[in-house]
């Protein structure tokens, strides 16, 4: 039996449907898959399907609407409970065997390039079981303070915007899908020894996501906290010949910028602008002890 890769599409408002018909045109720039698809619109309870979604998608893999049944609304309780009726809508038709999953994708997360399902579906498959979840993976972030205790700003978990088992609505416990989905969940993921941390996906801003689109890894890259529709701007924009020349191979990691920016926001360092670059600052140092330990083991 063949596997199943649903790419889920969950859309609140008209903006998120525009959004979505743009990157819909990018898909079909990037070209056709090796590996067979579907999509699965999921619409807000408070919205009607979108013809014009299911239209401009079904040009490019079968698509499905689904209209989202639980009527819970505001932020986080809507979009959690949208969540949880698109993996209970997974489960119930999806056969026990198929180990295939389904990829919660956002209206700013972009594929950057031609063969990003591909390789997402490859590491999917590259371990002895297959995941849980598989996403990009945030630490612990704290904040450090002069003279102060330090206090955790993000628990880690893996960002929402990732790969599910067809099943997992089945493997999480009730009482875990009541809070904002991709932290409540981490846990119990950690716990099934399911988790797979992917360097497919990734968290991305507006000055990271050139160099990211350059990185051969990179399949799938995540606007976090920043204007949707400037970032899918600017990552469907061709790569050039200098860009490919100044990042090739290139980390965002660099000791002086850690320890720099480190200071900074000891000193400084408030709101969800500095909470973010001590995120990425974490996430980059983590990469980069990866990074690291893998080159002594390939000289070895």
């Amino acid at each position: 039996m063949s596997n199943t890769y649903t790419i889920i599409l969950p859309y609140y408002c008209q903006e998120e449907v525009d959004r979505y018909l743009r990157i819909a045109d990018h898909l079909m720039e990037l070209g056709p898959q090796e590996t067979p698809y579907e999509f699965l619109l999921a619409a807000s309870p408070k919205m009607r399907p979108s013809r014009d979604m299911e239209k401009r998608l079904s040009r490019i893999a079968p698509t499905t609407s689904f209209s989202c049944p639980t009527q819970i609304f505001g932020y986080p309780e809507g979009p959690t409970a949208m969540y949880w009726d698109c993996m209970d809508y997974l489960a119930e038709n999806s056969k026990e065997n198929d180990q295939g999953f389904g990829l919660w994708l956002e209206s700013d997360m972009i594929p950057v390039k031609p063969h990003w399902l591909d390789a997402i579906v490859n590491d999917w498959h590259s371990g002895e079981q297959t995941p849980w979840q598989m996403g990009a993976l945030i630490p612990d972030v704290y904040k450090h303070r002069v003279l102060k205790r330090q206090r955790k700003w993000i628990t880690a978990h893996v960002n929402g915007g990732a790969c599910y088992n067809r099943q997992f609505a089945k493997l999480i416990p009730e009482a875990a899908k009541k809070e904002v989905f991709d932290v409540a969940i981490y846990p119990h993921v950690l716990a099934g020894k399911r988790m797979k941390a992917t360097s497919t996906i990734a968290l991305s801003t507006m000055q990271r996501c050139r160099k990211d689109i350059v990185d051969d890894r990179r399949m799938l890259l995540h606007g976090f906290m920043q204007d949707k529709d400037d970032f899918i701007d600017k990552c469907r924009q061709p790569v050039t010949r200098s860009e490919i020349q100044a990042y090739k191979n290139s980390e965002h990691y660099r000791a002086f910028t850690q320890a720099y920016e480190r200071t900074k926001l000891m000193i400084s360092g408030r709101g969800p602008e500095a909470m973010l670059n001590a995120m990425f600052l974490e996430i980059d140092k983590k990469e980069h002890v990866e990074n690291s330990e893998n080159q002594q083991r390939h000289a070895a």
